[in-house]
């Protein structure tokens, strides 16, 4: 059975946003043109990239039978530590461009005797569709795949030890403090920005994301906090030792049907190694800060629909294309308007466009959501929703099917490509 559960994992808005086949290279053939989805069946629902800075990604019904989920196994050690007994693997944790930090649930960590700063330092991450993760930041060092950010902060979810949730961060919205509520065991946030909130959190102690407790030895009260970047939630691959400066989301085509379960590959590093060159690719790139915006023109010629949104994001932590045909067109909603359900395949097509000056066409299309539904598929290319607003577009996991996309990590140069922050496709 699935459940149609809308998920946006792309960090909220604090005082910043905290945010075809495959070929050789490491690539396939990027954003370029193309559609999501091809009407026939494709056999092959697998791409490997071979190479010791991969990670193994999929999309499957994961432990609560929800779609277009991406996720990867994680180990998590004490700082220094090999032994089982200081160590575990978590599995089916979401990958998720659109926000920045390590993100486990305490349930996945079995008391694994993880410890961070004394008094105990406590972090809010509000994501876009209104859930929030609490608690304790602690270090780790975090394998992904055979590379390890060594002595790195994570957040525990739901740590029982600290439950004194802060007023600001529990009026977001739901809480994320079982693998039910979240549809995975943690979140794997890898985007852009080396910290999910950066400079803002070290001067300033009303920042929305951090927090300490009243005293060392209770938690009665969580007050807010400054943060020093070395203790902020980090993205682990920018503490690699190598290929360090972004990485490569590579996931197969499947038929517009969908598939039911798809193997893909996270690649680490761009232009570090003969698996991740981008050549030939669109470089476009975003605002230094890592917003991760760029420019999108869609249109619809069934629909008589054009608009111009400024405020377009790659994101696999969302589950389908959200964007709002309000201002033209209005597609029909579903499942409490969570989804679109229009009557028939609907094909758009978009103009990605960014600062400098670069543009790359995209093909996409959305389908009815309860046909989608009462599919046998979990990897479903052709789902999307609406926002409420008419400059976002959250391109989802959906549109990262048979392409290949690039992520350049902000202030991170990859030799003559170019320095982060940008996408490449």
């Amino acid at each position: 059975m699935f459940y149609p559960s809308v998920l946006r994992l792309g960090q909220g808005l604090l005082l910043a946003l905290a945010l075809c086949s495959c070929g050789g290279g490491g690539g396939g053939d990027g954003g370029a043109g193309g559609s999501v989805c091809q009407s026939s069946s494709v056999a092959s629902v697998s791409t490997s990239v071979a190479g010791s800075n991969v990670l193994p990604i999929s999309v499957n019904a994961g432990p609560s039978n929800l779609v277009n989920r991406l996720y990867a196994s994680v180990t998590v050690c004490v700082p220094g530590y090999t032994d089982s007994s200081h160590c575990r693997t978590v599995d089916n944790v979401l990958v998720d461009t659109g926000s920045t930090g390590l993100r486990l649930l305490s349930s996945a960590l079995s008391s694994l005797p993880l410890t961070g700063s004394s008094p105990t330092l406590l972090n809010c991450q509000r994501f876009l569709d209104g859930s929030f993760a609490w608690g304790s930041v602690v270090q780790a060092d975090i394998t992904l795949g055979s590379e390890v950010a060594s002595n790195t902060p994570m957040q525990i979810i739901a740590d029982p030890s600290y439950t004194s949730l802060a007023s600001d961060c529990s009026s977001s919205g739901d809480a994320i403090t079982t693998v039910s509520s979240l549809g995975a065991n943690g979140i794997l946030g890898v985007s852009m920005r080396a910290q999910d909130c950066g400079s803002n959190c070290q001067s300033n102690a009303n920042n929305g994301y951090y927090y300490q407790c009243n005293s060392v030895s209770s938690c009665s009260t969580a007050n807010p906090s400054t943060a020093i970047i070395s203790k902020q939630l980090t993205n682990p691959v920018t503490r690699f030792a190598a290929d360090n400066n972004g990485l490569e989301v590579v996931l197969p085509a499947v038929s517009c049907g969908g598939a039911a379960a798809m193997n893909g590959s996270l690649v680490f590093g761009v232009g570090t190694q003969a698996n991740n060159q981008p050549t030939g690719r669109t470089l476009l790139q975003t605002q230094s800060g890592g917003s991760g915006y760029v420019n999108a023109a869609v249109s619809a010629a069934s629909l008589g629909y054009s608009a111009n949104m400024a405020q377009a994001f790659l994101d696999t932590g969302s589950n389908g294309i959200f964007f709002s045909t309000a201002a033209a067109a209005p597609m029909p909603s579903c499942y409490s308007q969570g989804f679109f359900c229009p009557s028939a395949l609907t094909n758009f097509s978009a103009t990605l466009s960014a600062i400098n000056g670069a543009s790359s066409s995209v093909n996409f299309a959305v389908d009815n959501a309860n046909t989608l539904f009462n599919s046998s598929s979990y990897a479903l290319p052709t789902l999307g929703g609406p926002v409420g607003s008419l400059q976002q577009f959250d391109w989802g996991l959906p549109f990262f099917y048979g392409r290949s996309v690039f992520i350049g990590f902000d202030g991170k140069p990859a030799g003559a490509f170019g320095t982060g922050p940008y996408y490449a496709l």
